[in-house]
């Protein structure tokens, strides 16, 4: 896929170039790999930027900050993790600032990856030991939320945790240029706890249950 979108940019700068000097400066421009493609890589970290803004007007705003990191511990595996937290704002008459207005709530997950078309594609020089391509992943995932005791609303919260998740899932990730990225995952997510749960004073009845339902995640943004 690397070299695909480095033929896709280069192709019309070779073929409607003219055989001079500065056609020949762009020419090895595009062979030296100015983008990272052919490079190998040990480790990524990834700011989401999908979903950054999910509603925006005059009144609020709100949407999801999301922060991960993927480190390969072999030629064909590596492991991934991300946090996530909801945001929301309110803003002008009575409302508080938006700098006193956040939820709180934090999504924790982690989990191996397996590229699987990696090696083949290494064996016949396609591609290097990176972290781009087809892979199946394992998350684990837990819910952080912060709670206040209800008799005490304005109390400092504490974090704990109101569901785990397991998420089988199969995902395509790709670099866009030097610093961008797009990773898409489909699978099943196996979750415990009480999804409906919104109240964060404690103590509180919830009934925990298990989940079975299908998923997917579209994360775009920068990487280093």
């Amino acid at each position: 896929m690397k070299q695909l979108l480095l033929i896709v940019f280069c192709l019309p700068l070779i073929l409607f170039s003219q055989p001079d000097s500065h056609s020949s400066s762009l020419d090895s421009w595009c062979y030296n790999d100015p983008f990272g493609y052919l490079q190998s890589e040990k480790d990524m970290l990834s700011v989401n930027l999908a979903g950054l803004f999910t509603q925006v007007n005059r009144k609020q705003m709100a949407g999801l900050l999301s922060v991960g990191y993927e480190r390969k511990v072999r030629t064909l595996w590596s492991v991934q993790g991300e946090v996530r937290t909801m945001y929301f704002l309110r803003f002008g008459g009575n409302h508080p600032s938006p700098s006193q207005t956040a939820n709180g709530v934090v999504a924790v997950s982690v989990g191996p990856r397996f590229y699987y078309h990696q090696k083949k594609r290494i064996t016949y020089g396609r591609q290097v030991s990176n972290l781009v391509g087809s892979y199946v992943g394992l998350n684990l995932g837990t819910r952080m939320l912060p709670v206040r005791p209800a008799w005490n609303p304005d109390d400092v919260p504490h974090y704990f945790s109101d569901n785990l998740s397991l998420i089988p899932h199969l995902g395509w990730q790709v670099k866009i240029l030097k610093h961008g990225f797009v990773d898409i995952r489909l699978g099943f997510k196996a979750a415990y706890g009480d999804p409906k749960r919104t109240q964060h004073f404690f103590p509180k009845h919830t009934e925990k249950f298990w989940q079975i339902l299908p998923v997917s995640q579209f994360r775009a943004g920068f990487a280093f």
